[in-house]
């Protein structure tokens, strides 16, 4: 029993001098991770620090930059702007000095085209005045022409008309005179064929022959023949 309390007891020993053995260990270890952490903690402050005051370098260098860009943008806009407004005034008067050249170009076109139409205008006056003179001129003288024409027609229509009447006139008293000494042969030549006028009552009322009442209507016939012939004629 003595033994066994002897192991116990140390038993007991060795376990409070590991614990105190872990305590101080675990105490030199939280020291140690301690140090080491504020140690980092330095450093890390350290390098926020630097770092810090790199970027604000950084800033002002680019603020700088910006502000250095932002006059020479200014300045060029300046610069363009002049020259534009320069550019435009240049641009403005030359445009203004080729209207009132074009203008004064269009004005003497316009006063050359208007003089040049009324000479046109004057000259087509004249030919036409002239063509109306001339055609005129020229029915006058077909007028004149045909009446002359028409004057010398009618002297030969009546020169011709006469002479053909003329003509015709001795045709018709060349028929009447042929006519004439016909019906005399005629009347001479049947004289001495006439009935006399106790053949006529011895036949008892009969009616005279065909022989001898013939030849009686010729010379009628042939006189209305003839009659109608001078009436054609004339």
């Amino acid at each position: 029993m003595e033994a066994l309390a002897q192991g116990i007891a140390s038993s007991a020993r060795e376990r409070n001098m590991a614990v105190g053995d872990s305590k101080l260990q675990t105490a030199m270890m939280l020291q140690a991770f301690g140090l080491e952490r504020m140690a980092m903690a330095k450093d890390l402050k350290s390098r926020f620090a630097a770092d810090h005051a790199s970027r604000l370098a950084i800033v002002h260098t680019m603020r700088a930059n910006a502000g250095k860009m932002c006059e020479g943008f200014f300045r060029d806009h300046a610069r363009m702007r002049r020259s534009l407004q320069q550019r435009l005034a240049k641009s403005t008067e030359a445009v203004a000095s080729s209207v009132v050249f074009l203008r004064a170009d269009f004005a003497k076109g316009r006063a050359d085209f208007a003089k040049a139409h009324r000479h046109m205008i004057k000259a087509q006056r004249a030919g036409l005045a002239k063509d109306r003179r001339d055609r005129s001129r020229e029915v006058a003288a077909l007028i004149n022409d045909f009446h002359v024409s028409r004057g010398k027609m009618a002297q030969e229509l009546a020169a011709s008309l006469a002479k053909s009447t003329q003509e015709i006139r001795f045709e018709v008293s060349g028929l009447n005179g042929f006519r004439a000494s016909l019906q005399k042969f005629r009347d001479d030549a049947w004289a001495p064929w006439q009935i006399p006028n106790s053949l006529l009552g011895a036949q008892a009322g009969g009616a005279a022959t065909a022989p001898f009442s013939a030849p009686g209507s010729e010379p009628e016939k042939h006189q209305k023949k003839t009659g109608r012939k001078k009436d054609d004629g004339r």
